[in-house]
């Protein structure tokens, strides 16, 4: 979008002593540096938030690991409806 700007598209050359010359550009470690400061305010903001990643995972999980083979376990298995099989397997899923 502005490819006549240096401050986007120019590097600029910084000389260390004992170690030499580096290429950097100024908005690319201004951005680096936005985003590693807004990643960790947000972190800080929900620390809870792998917990809910977990949950919502668990969730999405539950039908396949849990429901679906209970009941083809009661189909399959012609496991009565009411009795206390029944019951406990309804109870577990």
């Amino acid at each position: 979008r502005w490819p006549e700007s240096d401050f986007i598209v120019g590097e600029h050359q910084i000389v260390i002593p004992f170690v030499g010359n580096f290429n950097i550009n100024f908005f690319h470690s201004i951005w680096r540096i936005v985003y590693v400061i807004f990643t960790t305010m947000f972190a800080m903001l929900f620390p809870v938030f792998n917990g809910v990643l977990g949950l919502i995972g668990a969730a999405s999980f539950w039908p396949l690991t849990v429901y679906f083979p209970i009941e083809m376990y009661i189909s399959q298995a012609k496991i009565g409806s009411f009795s206390l099989k029944w019951f406990g397997l309804k109870t577990l899923s």
